[in-house]
């Protein structure tokens, strides 16, 4: 897992980001503190053209897989 975090810790390392989101619950810095902030609850949205190019016979898990996507964590 440590391989999808190395960006963000060598920005840690370097002084250039001071924050930064994870869904894990420890910090992946000892001498950084993980603090839970809450939950996020992501909303499927399109424009009426996308919805009837892709969706035409309504959201189906199939329909999903083949439209162009932006996809979150979990």
């Amino acid at each position: 897992m440590l391989n999808r975090l190395d960006h963000t810790l060598e920005a840690l390392a370097r002084g250039d980001v001071k924050v930064f989101l994870s869904t894990q619950p420890d910090p992946v810095v000892d001498r950084f503190v993980a603090e839970p902030l809450g939950q996020m609850r992501y909303q499927c949205v399109a424009t009426p053209r996308f919805a009837r190019e892709h969706f035409a016979g309504g959201l189906t898990l199939p329909g999903a897989l083949r439209a162009n996507a932006v996809l979150f964590d979990r």
